[in-house]
């Protein structure tokens, strides 16, 4: 993948292999050079659904990889959506969510989540949030 190559030179042009942080940095730095370059895929137009080149099973280590694809859109948040004036029907709807375990009353089943990291964080009020 371009993001892969383009990562891996960054490190070795810096020379800044030396802890978790400085790669995070590299990451975020690699991305924004792609960006700038034009070559983030899928953000001209959100896609609903499946995104090309994704297949279910595929690994992803860090969310600034989820963000180049097109998968995930927000670099920081939790949970994307298109906004109810992006989308067709009206209604906010909810593109992807990525569970990192940075909240302790984060549950995941396999086939149910319950996020807290995003809006309402009490686990006796999640409801509202259900997908």
């Amino acid at each position: 993948m371009v993001y892969d190559w383009i990562w891996v030179l960054s490190l070795v042009e810096n020379e800044k292999i030396r802890g978790i942080w400085v790669i995070i940095g590299s990451l975020e730095g690699t991305a924004q050079m792609i960006k700038e370059r034009g070559l983030w895929s899928n953000r001209d137009k959100r896609i609903v659904g499946p995104i090309p080149g994704v297949e279910i099973g595929d690994v992803f280590f860090f969310r600034m990889e989820l963000c180049v694809i097109g998968l995930h859109g927000q670099p920081q948040a939790g949970i994307d959506y298109l906004s109810a004036y992006q989308s067709l029907n009206g209604e906010p709807i909810t593109m992807s969510v990525i569970v990192s375990g940075g909240y302790e009353d984060d549950e995941d089943t396999g086939r149910e989540i319950i996020y807290s990291g995003h809006g309402v964080q009490d686990k006796n009020n999640w409801q509202c949030m259900k997908l």
